[in-house]
């Protein structure tokens, strides 16, 4: 019994570090030199509190936030950099890698797995060449970063809590997963209800104003409105003369909502990744 004890109190001891094995790896490293060493440490403080809180959305689910900064390329394409960098350094399977190399000036985001998602549309692609790459471009590094980790947050807590738990990236493809029932029937709630009110409020103050217009009755015609003896008609048509007409684009799924920013691509590892640069 007592060893039976003693196993279950290793296991229990044990769980802490297997839950975390992926997220011990190096998450800022500064090869360029660009950070002082204030900003190093509230940057990995950040980036912990982050990945914190996007594993507890998805406790199966690993995390890793990546910031690398080198001095340069050495001749290499970025994608290639990062993401072999990302792979043959042993991040978890779902996360995100971003990349500032000083001499080339670029700034590039490599993504994995479910952090894909934090790139694949055009409007974060903007976000982030806004508030993260004209952060760094104008010598406010930390600043960038700190901004780069907050979106990367904000970005997988959405996915997380609003869609389903399949993974987002499958095989080649990326996963459309349908949004949560209970967001859609909430949403669909609220807007039986509006139209309700809405309703009720435009039949109360139709009814009003139609109460006041005692005076007026429908005429089918003219007659009672010409004075006599002042106009003889005697021969009447009506003649069509114009048109206007108006020419409205019909909405398609390529031209309405969020836009795609590319599809993804295989790495030298075989991996699958997605971003580009910001």
């Amino acid at each position: 019994m007592k060893k039976i004890i003693l196993v279950l109190i290793c296991v229990i001891l044990l769980i802490p570090s297997i839950s975390v094995f992926a997220t011990n790896n190096p998450d800022v490293i500064d090869n360029a030199g660009i950070f002082n060493e204030s900003e190093i440490a509230r940057l990995k403080s950040e980036i912990a509190a982050a990945k914190a809180k996007i594993i507890e959305m998805r406790p199966d689910k690993d995390f890793d936030i990546v910031i690398l900064t080198v001095k340069s390329l050495e001749g290499k394409n970025d994608a290639d950099f990062a993401d072999d960098y990302y792979d043959y350094n042993g991040y978890a399977d779902h996360g995100i890698l971003l990349l500032y190399a000083v001499e080339e000036n670029i700034i590039y985001i490599s993504t994995k797995g479910n952090g894909e998602y934090t790139t694949y549309y055009e409007d974060q692609m903007r976000n982030f060449s806004r508030k993260t790459g004209d952060c760094i471009r104008r010598g406010d590094y930390a600043e960038g970063c700190l901004n780069f980790i907050e979106i990367v947050e904000s970005d997988m807590i959405e996915y997380y809590t609003d869609y389903d738990g399949t993974d987002f990236v499958q095989g080649d493809d990326y996963h459309f997963p349908k949004p949560v029932k209970h967001l859609n029937d909430k949403l669909i709630s609220h807007l039986i209800v509006g139209l309700l009110i809405g309703f009720i409020v435009a039949l109360i103050v139709v009814s009003s104003m139609k109460a006041k217009l005692n005076s007026v009755r429908y005429n089918d015609y003219a007659t009672p409105y010409v004075k006599l003896d002042t106009l003889n008609i005697t021969n009447s048509a009506e003649i069509f003369m114009y048109a206007s007409v108006t020419k409205t684009l019909r909405e398609t799924s390529s031209s309405s909502g969020r836009r795609s920013s590319g599809g993804g691509h295989r790495s030298s590892s075989g991996s699958h990744h997605g971003g580009g640069r910001i």
